[in-house]
């Protein structure tokens, strides 16, 4: 069995080919006419902090965000552009160090540059305010608190002193007098009165005395944690930090773009030949190849054959007519 060459098939399908390859040559040049022409790559060193929450940051995510993109283009004064595009015009790579390449690409050198270094800084500076985990509406309430705690503690101590001025007895030099009294006046006037001192004032001076003790604590506690949370605030400010290390400078696209064109065409190409050499091996069918049958021999011939060879014409054959 054999079948005819598949380049036959070529005859009637050529065009398939040279659609395929006008079609995909179209789409690529359609792509790169929407594709930036410059890309411009800046550089950005971050640590990888734990914020409060104890989940940790990932600056690849902080530089392309919404957020960023659009600080980025008021900071950069680039019109004609959203969040959004910018978004999908922006990668970040790193290294196994904590440095960040972030890339732009955009129609103009000048605005891809531009876009570059407002996204580094910009990112950068997210990127150290996430960190913090924002300490400072904490602080706030907290100092909040802590003078709540010291008007607390100013009048547990006037409900204590008015106590004293009101029950002399129960100070601690009037107990002392009691138990050294002056010596008595030779005069003929009476001397003043004392109070009784009770049970249930010295139980009164105790309560106000507890309650004064435990306001003053409350105070003294609170401003230790709103130093201790201004501390961690500077620690943490200074420990995961991001700078940005390279101003972005500007490349052309033009050469990948060429590149991109001539591998979209010949994709086509070859799918186009596949295509129509697969159709023609599916429809040809197989063609059955036999020997030639040989010519036949005239009798004269084949007597003549066998007389010379020793065999009798007639042998076995039974007479001739």
């Amino acid at each position: 069995m054999k079948r005819r060459p598949l380049w036959h098939g070529l005859r009637r399908g050529w065009w398939v080919p040279v659609l395929l390859t006008a079609a995909a040559t179209g789409a690529a040049v359609l792509y790169t006419i929407r594709a930036p022409a410059y890309q411009a790559t800046s550089s950005v060193l971050a640590h990888e902090p734990t914020n409060a929450n104890g989940q940790s940051l990932n600056f690849p995510d902080v530089a392309t965000s919404n957020t960023v993109a659009a600080m980025a283009i008021h900071d950069s004064k680039v019109t004609g552009l959203t969040p959004e595009q910018l978004v999908s015009r922006t990668s970040v790579t790193s290294t196994r160090s904590n440095i960040y390449r972030i890339t732009v690409g955009f129609a103009t050198a000048v605005g891809a540059t531009r876009l570059a270094n407002a996204v580094a800084v910009d990112a950068a500076r997210m990127y150290e305010k996430l960190a913090a985990a924002e300490p400072a509406p904490i602080i706030g309430d907290l100092s909040q608190r802590l003078t709540d705690f010291r008007n607390q503690y100013l009048a547990a101590t006037q409900a204590l002193t008015a106590f004293e001025a009101a029950h002399p007895e129960v100070r601690p030099e009037t107990a002392q007098q009691a138990a050294n009294p002056p010596p008595r006046p030779t005069s003929s006037a009476s001397p003043t009165p004392t109070p009784a001192f009770t049970a249930s004032i010295e139980a009164q001076e105790q309560q106000l005395q507890l309650d004064q003790q435990a306001a003053r604590d409350a105070y003294l506690n609170l401003q230790n944690a709103i130093t201790t949370a201004g501390v961690d605030q500077a620690t943490a400010n200074r420990n995961f930090a991001a700078v940005p290390l390279d101003t972005a400078v500007a490349e052309s696209l033009a050469k990948s773009t060429w590149w991109k064109i001539l591998l979209a065409g010949g994709l086509g190409l070859v799918v186009g030949l596949l295509l129509v050499l697969t159709g023609e091996y599916m429809r040809t069918p197989a063609v059955v190849v036999t020997a030639p049958t040989p010519p036949a021999v005239p009798p004269r011939v084949r007597d003549e054959t066998e007389r010379l060879v020793g065999v009798s014409p007639h042998a076995g054959n039974g007479p001739r007519a």
